[in-house]
C-alpha cells in the first residue's frame, strides 16, 4: 500500500512514536517522504529505546543532491 503522509501527519507520527511506551514495530515504507523530511524522525529515533523493528523501505532516505562532482 502506498500512503503519502502529509507534513502534518508525519509530524504527528513522530510525536506518537516519541511518546509511545508500547510501540515496538513500525512500518512506514512507501510513505513518500524525502531525505529532509526524515531528519526530525532520525533525531527522534536516536532517543527511542523501545522500537525494535522499523521498515523505511521505498522512501528517499538519502540526499541525492550532494555529489562529489558538484
Amino acid at each position: 500500500m502506498h500512503i503519502n503522509l502529509t507534513d502534518e501527519a508525519f509530524d504527528i507520527l513522530i510525536e506518537v512514536v516519541r511518546s509511545s511506551r508500547n510501540l515496538k514495530e513500525l512500518d512506514i515504507s512507501w510513505c513518500e517522504r524525502n531525505y529532509e523530511d526524515f531528519i526530525p524522525f532520525y533525531e527522534m529515533l536516536s532517543e527511542n529505546r523501545r522500537l525494535s523493528s522499523l521498515n523505511l523501505s521505498c522512501n528517499s532516505l538519502f540526499d541525492y543532491r550532494k555529489t562529489d562532482d558538484g
